[in-house]
């Protein structure tokens, strides 16, 4: 209460995030009048139940979707529109006084903050005509007052292609997308590598191209460079895990053909370490990219989160290559090929979200899974951790 007597103080008002209300209700009448409560929601649903609860207790609240800009390398704009549109539309129904759009940088904010233009479009479409705002007028709109081009270029199409491949199944998920994992999962022992089904990673590549060819023609320099470097660095992504998923299945193959020639070995050997030279080269190229959009906008504080990240990942990729050119030379002298890997050390190498996984189950080894809070269970099940392993 200090907070909203300071606030009072200088004729504002605070504003208290409600799902620990939902969930208590009785507590809402121990809040001040003038507390504004907020209903965040951020992934698409057929209703917001909570719209109506928060309703029914009289008291002013807004309703808050989010931009789903965060935890991908593009953001998710069908479910950013679905859930703009029906939180909004439910709110509108149920009393809310106002909405706040909400906007992520979760571990680092690596994505620029031009990816969420098309997402505050939407939202001060819908707060202004509702939600059943015309989609055709609202794209419209963007192509002109925010790409600078004809109503019916091509880039605004790229922007929903391209947030409709980093949904696509095996990548989409629930508040992420693992095109952002895929960009750092680690090339040769990736949790990815088998979780992702190879046709999504080539529809994400082919709308990657598409829109840098489309978004390369955008005369806004601003948004041109922020948004063909994102193209870039999922082009870069979606080559990066499928080139890790053909160099296992490889590798694969030949431990199952026993007696394979060693010039066949060598060969594949020879490929790989061809593949994860140039993606390194690649990688380094990005990385400085990234440092030049970051401080076309923000100053240096924070950006070390993800240099840390990307120097990680190149490190991997040093790793990575250091253990092939060693099964090379022990091919070379007569020695097996590791095809499966056992000898091969990822460490405890993680990445974004698995950070937190990793902090989890621990927790699952403390307490047991079925001791966990519902939503903590079903956030390990989805990320197929159901059991507390390490999925692979």
């Amino acid at each position: 209460m200090r907070l909203r007597d300071l606030a009072a103080r200088y004729g504002r008002r605070i504003m208290v995030w409600a799902d620990i209300l939902l969930h208590y209700p009785e507590l809402v009448r121990e809040l001040p009048d003038d507390v504004l409560l907020l209903d965040w929601h951020y992934e698409a649903q057929e209703r917001y139940p909570s719209t109506e609860l928060l309703g029914s207790l009289g008291r002013t609240f807004w309703v808050c979707p989010g931009t789903s800009s965060w935890n991908t390398l593009f953001p998710r704009i069908g479910n950013a529109l679905a859930n703009i549109r029906g939180l909004v539309r439910d709110g509108l129904a149920h009393g809310a006084s106002g909405m706040l759009l909400t906007d992520w940088g979760d571990y680092g904010h690596y994505q620029p903050l031009s990816l969420s233009l098309y997402p505050y479009a939407a939202g001060v479409a819908v707060a202004w005509s509702g939600p059943d705002a015309a989609q055709e007028a609202l794209d419209q709109a963007f192509a002109v007052q925010l790409l600078s081009v004809a109503p019916d270029d091509p880039a605004v199409a790229a922007i929903h292609r391209l947030g409709r491949a980093v949904t696509a199944p095996t990548l989409g998920a629930p508040n992420r997308s693992n095109s952002a994992l895929a960009l750092f999962d680690e090339p040769l022992a990736g949790r990815l590598i088998d979780m992702v089904d190879p046709a999504a990673l080539e529809g994400l590549r082919t709308a990657a191209l598409e829109a840098l060819a489309t978004w390369s023609r955008v005369p806004r320099p601003d948004v041109r460079h922020d948004y063909t470097f994102v193209a870039r660095l999922v082009l870069f992504a979606a080559e990066k895990l499928r080139a890790s998923q053909r160099i296992r299945r490889e590798f694969r193959e030949l431990a199952a053909s026993r007696g394979t020639d060693r010039a066949v070995v060598l060969e594949s050997l020879d490929r790989a370490i061809a593949v994860l030279g140039e993606q390194r080269a690649r990688l380094a190229a990005l990385v400085h990219e990234f440092e030049a959009v970051w401080l076309r906008h923000a100053r240096r504080s924070e950006i070390g989160q993800t240099l840390d990240r990307f120097a990680a990942l190149d490190a991997r990729y040093a790793a990575a290559l250091a253990w092939l050119t060693e099964q090379r030379q022990r091919v070379s002298s007569g020695e097996p090929f590791d095809a499966e890997l056992h000898s091969y050390e990822a460490g405890d190498y993680r990445a974004l979200w698995e950070e937190g996984l990793a902090e989890l189950l621990r927790l699952v080894e403390l307490v047991g899974f079925d001791e966990l809070p519902a939503d903590v269970r079903g956030f390990l099940t989805q990320a197929g951790l159901a059991a507390g392993s390490d999925g692979g």
